[in-house]
């Protein structure tokens, strides 16, 4: 039996068209995949480095998110968001978020394609932007391409942050790949409890992923810019 056709959204050729039409239709209402700002915020109050430290954020395929926007308001004010979608794009400045913020951006741009300099960022967040390239037919290089792009774009101890609906063995292998993952990591379960990932840990979420609403994968960039170093990140600084 031959596998299914990729879905549009995911196609690096038609991803764009596809996101445009859509965008259009739904109108300049909010919509956010997965999980809500409000949820994330309990999420982005443990991880994230603190707003007085001037942290600069890159949201990657933000398309109808407040995200950007409630990050902005709650004190993270230099925050980056890109989409492949001009329409994304043309929607969120037109919402007003992009007047009298100077430091909010909203960019077009291709995330496995970055058009930023190396080391330039405190944190790339992604919420299903990942989950969407790798339902492409070729899903898993063009993954490694922008998960790759991520880990060029972080300084030194940046945070890579990841929402996603699949667990630790559909995910982990794609972070290794791109280099995201030679360090800790952190799981956190439905925004409640920053755990360090063990194979107990792993195993119990697979056997109960149908019960998790979303996952967040935490990866920290090593202190040096070279694979396969280390860096110290206790896992008891980020529990609640």
């Amino acid at each position: 039996m031959e596998a299914p056709p990729a879905p549009p959204y995911a196609d690096a050729k038609l991803g764009s068209v596809y996101w445009d039409a859509r965008h259009a239709r739904a109108g300049a209402a909010f919509f956010d995949w997965y999980v809500t700002f409000a949820r994330l915020l309990h999420v982005f109050n443990v991880l994230l480095p603190s707003p007085e430290a001037s942290p600069e954020i890159l949201e990657v395929g933000f398309g109808t998110s407040e995200i950007p926007l409630r990050l902005f308001e709650n004190g993270w004010e230099l925050v980056t968001a890109i989409d492949t979608s001009a329409e994304a794009v043309r929607l969120a400045k037109g919402r007003g978020q992009h007047q009298r913020k100077a430091a909010l951006q909203f960019l077009q741009m291709d995330a496995r394609a970055l058009e930023f300099p190396d080391e330039c960022f405190d944190v790339v967040l992604d919420k299903a932007t990942l989950d969407t390239i790798l339902c492409a037919g070729d899903g898993g290089g063009q993954a490694q391409a922008y998960l790759s792009e991520a880990y060029r774009v972080l300084k030194p101890r940046g945070l890579f942050l990841l929402v996603s609906h699949s667990g630790p063995s559909l995910r982990l292998h794609h972070l290794a790949q791109g280099h995201l993952l030679d360090r800790v990591v952190i799981i956190l379960l439905l925004a409640d409890a920053a755990l360090e990932l063990t194979d107990e840990l792993e195993q119990a979420i697979e056997e109960h992923a149908a019960s998790f609403v979303e996952l967040y994968f935490a990866c920290a960039k090593p202190k040096k810019n070279k694979v396969g170093n280390s860096m110290s990140m206790e896992a008891a600084n980020l529990r609640t």
